[in-house]
């Protein structure tokens, strides 16, 4: 109740296979609830597209697209803390990614008075990386798929790995959304050092909290690659950063060219290094917000 976030997206209005839903959350995050949910309308999970991850601990609100699910069936679920409004079919599902950005409205226990900030530094929050996820992801991306399995701990791939030892078909059981999700916690953590080292070799003045840099007035901005196998480095500071802390870390662009499964990695994606923030509103209770997607409120707060 005290983190509350809003997507926002432009859905498909044509007719179509389908159905657009609003899904209202917490105590989850969003990869859970749809288990969950397609484990109760005994569907495909991957017939229910949505445009980012949420938040377990927060109230979400976020669009999914189901294939071929009736309205009467959304109707009829009937699950703990989460809810599921639909609301008209369109032709093509959502897919990640699709989202403009959030709203946020978060409380305000700083009671905040006279603050403007319209630009932040354009971290990945911690809770991409959770306790490990990053060194799962460089352990899939090191092909090092034993230590991958230990580290990820599930139950069906501790099962199977006892039975044939076999590392590489056992971390196939999980989720390809699940594993992606490693390997680009890994990419956001490289994008975090980079970010990090460029402003301290850019900027004489910055603030440090948790082991990030923030600055207060950013001046031009810079775009960093999230790195990949067809990444192409256009600023040489960037790309000497990216090699050197590569070099430290034992990895080279050469370990994203074979996935464990097919396009499991994706292209080299890109992200500036500061962002503008929108709809910034301080209260006596809460700080309300608007952030594209792909940035955290938590960096922002």
């Amino acid at each position: 109740e005290d983190f509350i976030v809003e997507e926002v997206i432009e859905l498909d209005k044509r007719q179509g296979n389908y159905l657009y839903a609003k899904l209202v959350k917490k105590n989850y995050n969003t990869i859970d609830a749809i288990n969950l949910i397609s484990k109760v309308l005994n569907i495909q999970r991957n017939d229910i597209g949505f445009a980012g991850n949420k938040d377990k601990v927060a109230i979400t609100t976020q669009y999914i697209s189901l294939y071929k699910v009736k309205k009467e069936d959304l109707l009829k679920l009937n699950i703990k803390d989460i809810k599921v409004i639909p609301l008209y079919s369109g032709f093509t599902p959502i897919f990640l990614g699709q989202l403009t950005g959030n709203n946020f409205r978060i409380k305000n226990d700083l009671k905040l008075r006279r603050l403007r900030l319209d630009a932040m530094v354009n971290y990945y929050g911690e809770q991409r990386f959770s306790s490990n996820n990053k060194d799962v992801g460089k352990a899939i991306l090191l092909k090092n798929y034993k230590k991958a399995c230990l580290l990820i701990n599930d139950t069906k791939v501790n099962s199977l790995l006892k039975i044939n030892n076999n590392a590489e078909k056992a971390l196939k059981l999980l989720d390809r959304r699940l594993l992606s999700l490693y390997i680009n916690a890994f990419q956001s953590y490289l994008w975090n050092e980079i970010a990090k080292s460029y402003i301290r070799e850019n900027y004489r003045k910055y603030i440090t909290y948790k082991d990030l840099l923030f600055i207060e007035r950013p001046k031009t901005n810079v775009t960093i690659p999230l790195i990949s196998y067809d990444t192409k480095f256009k600023n040489p500071l960037v790309k000497r950063i990216y090699f050197n802390l590569m070099r430290k870390e034992g990895i080279t662009q050469e370990n994203y060219e074979y996935g464990l499964l097919p396009k499991l990695i994706s292209k080299t994606g890109y992200r500036q290094l500061f962002i503008k923030v929108r709809n910034f509103r301080i209260s006596r209770d809460h700080i309300e917000f608007f952030l594209p997607k792909g940035s955290y409120a938590t960096i922002f707060i």
